[in-house]
């Protein structure tokens, strides 16, 4: 359970308990003991992967039953199967937590405090001190992912990037030649996520090469991701594993330090804006207003800036059941429902300012209805703006059908 206790959670706290056989409420549309079966089949790593469609509808249909807050006793349990969660045991996360501050800890530390501060129920519900330590353990996964990205490519390079065979005059000189084979140094490995190598033998620094990718890093924004598996989460564990599966495998082009693929949903949701509402489009247009100026911390956030957060969990259902590559036509849904009013105003930017309340539900059917006015073109694009290299496995037109479904 996450409290307002500054304690450090206990092995009780990490635990991934089933839901139970007995329950009679906050139960999903699905038959409960349909829903129970998978989620316990999925946390044994059993294959659950024919029983996900079905799961998938029931929630477009008749979403996840919730008290007026947003506390579901199976949402938590839904999402960790909908996005394809590992198990994660209690010692992985203890360990992270006693290696103590992160790298980014001080950039945490500035954004712990200022996570929903004016949403009541959340801060009841979950202390800074439970925001502050799971976001310093993913910001370690993240240091050490980019740790192991850069040893691999920097062990690639060596063998694809051999200099020439010496001459025979220094084929003796057996130290000076089986260096190439060694491992790259813990100096060298950790100075190249900084943007440079570090030879240890010369001391000497190279610039990285054109084509280097920064990794996925801590960013402000992870903060406002991180709430809503805080407050629907049974244990920090649960939560943890939740936002680092997230943000490492749904949204990683979401993450790097340039924000790419934040970038590249701004610019499809003026694509998808001119499909769906060519109006609309146009007007804000010709008043010099886009994307970049009202939209970037919805689509960064998954809308989860934007209040109430009871409104922002069902709209998480949606996209976890149907893709997180939905939340840009969610932007487009909600400037649809202040359409009236920004057609109306000769200064829609001001408008646009702040967007008014979450209505998931009537974003969700909106979602729906342009999803079929989405060309093929862009909706691969849309399907891939969230991957760092662009290519994803799944079936994009059978993504685009179940959704209309």
């Amino acid at each position: 359970m996450v409290t307002n206790s500054h304690r450090y959670p206990t092995s009780q706290d990490y635990s991934f308990p089933p839901p139970s056989r007995h329950a009679t409420t906050n139960r999903l549309s699905t038959p409960a003991s349909v829903l129970e079966r998978l989620m316990h089949d999925s946390l044994n790593g059993q294959d659950v992967s024919s029983s996900l469609p079905a799961l998938r509808q029931h929630i477009l249909l008749d979403g996840i039953d919730a008290d007026e807050s947003g506390m579901s006793s199976h949402r938590v349990y839904v999402w960790l199967v909908l996005l394809c969660c590992p198990i994660t045991p209690y010692s992985t996360y203890a360990d992270l937590l006693a290696r103590g501050a992160s790298p980014s800890y001080s950039k945490i530390n500035n954004d712990t405090f200022r996570t929903l501060a004016t949403d009541p129920l959340f801060a009841r519900r979950v202390s800074q001190n439970s925001i502050s330590r799971l976001l310093n353990t993913v910001a370690w996964t993240l240091h050490d992912a980019a740790i192991e990205r850069s040893r691999v490519e920097h062990s690639i390079a060596q063998t694809t990037e051999l200099p020439p065979s010496p001459p025979p005059e220094l084929a003796d000189d057996g130290p000076a030649s089986s260096t190439l084979a060694e491992p790259p140094s813990p100096r060298t490995v950790a100075s190249s996520i900084d943007g440079f190598s570090t030879n240890p033998h010369t001391n000497s620094i190279a610039a990285p090469p054109r084509t280097h990718v920064p990794p996925p890093t801590y960013l402000q924004g992870m903060n406002v991701l991180a709430a809503p598996f805080l407050y629907a989460s049974r244990s920090e564990p649960q939560a943890y594993t939740l936002l680092s599966t997230l943000l490492q495998t749904h949204i990683p082009s979401y993450i790097t330090p340039s924000m790419t693929g934040v970038h590249k949903a701004l610019s499809l949701l003026s694509r998808a804006l001119a499909y769906c509402d060519p109006a609309l489009n146009n007007h804000l247009t010709r008043k010099n207003v886009h994307p970049e100026t009202y939209a970037f911390a919805s689509v960064l956030t998954l809308s989860a800036c934007t209040p109430p957060l009871s409104e922002v969990l069902i709209l998480w259902d949606f996209y976890f059941a149907r893709g997180v590559h939905l939340n840009v036509l969610a932007v487009v849904a909600q400037l649809t429902l202040m359409r009236d009013k920004i057609l109306s105003s000769d200064n829609p930017g001001k408008e646009l300012r702040t967007l008014p309340h979450l209505q998931a539900k009537k974003i969700i059917a909106l979602v729906v209805r342009n999803v079929s006015k989405i060309k093929d073109g862009l909706w691969d694009d849309l399907v891939t703006h969230t991957e760092i290299d662009g290519k994803r496995q799944e079936d994009r037109q059978g993504l685009k059908t179940l959704v209309e479904q």
